[in-house]
């Protein structure tokens, strides 16, 4: 989550692109306030599932649905702003160089936001026990002896 938050905080910057921001300085004290809290939320929203030795997909229920949104929100945000940043780079780049590597990042952006989203798809399937492939690779760890054994 901090990560997302530097990245959203280099979309958020006030100021020429070229200026470079000073070292511990906290331009968006409001975002980082923001990621303590959700921390916070996702160990309250963990809890019962530790309590009965489980982890959260086992236990299921809305707070996996609640944890997945908290957990994906920062991540959508962020990869949202940077592949914003990317594609407003792309239309000021001089040389196609340039104009690839703001795509391939752009692309990468693309690839991050449906990754968070579909995270938040599977805890509603997880919560709602519709099990399938996906949903039930997760909370077995993967491995084949588990998966056999059902």
């Amino acid at each position: 989550m901090l990560s997302s938050s530097g990245a959203l905080e280099a979309k958020t910057t006030p100021g020429p692109r070229s200026r470079r921001v000073e070292r511990g300085s906290t331009r968006n004290p409001f975002i980082y306030a923001a990621i303590v809290v959700f921390g916070l939320a996702l160990f309250w929203l963990s809890e019962p599932s530790r309590a009965g030795g489980q982890i959260l997909e086992q236990y299921g229920g809305w707070q996996v649905i609640a944890y997945m949104l908290l957990y994906t929100l920062p991540t959508i945000v962020a990869v949202t702003a940077a592949g914003l940043l990317a594609f407003e780079s792309f239309h000021g780049a001089a040389s196609p160089v340039l104009k690839v590597g703001t795509m391939a990042i752009a692309l990468e952006c693309l690839f991050s936001l449906a990754d968070a989203i579909t995270r938040v798809d599977n805890a509603m399937f997880v919560a709602g026990h519709h099990i399938y492939f996906l949903t039930d690779y997760r909370p077995s760890g993967g491995s084949e002896s588990d998966s056999s054994s059902r």
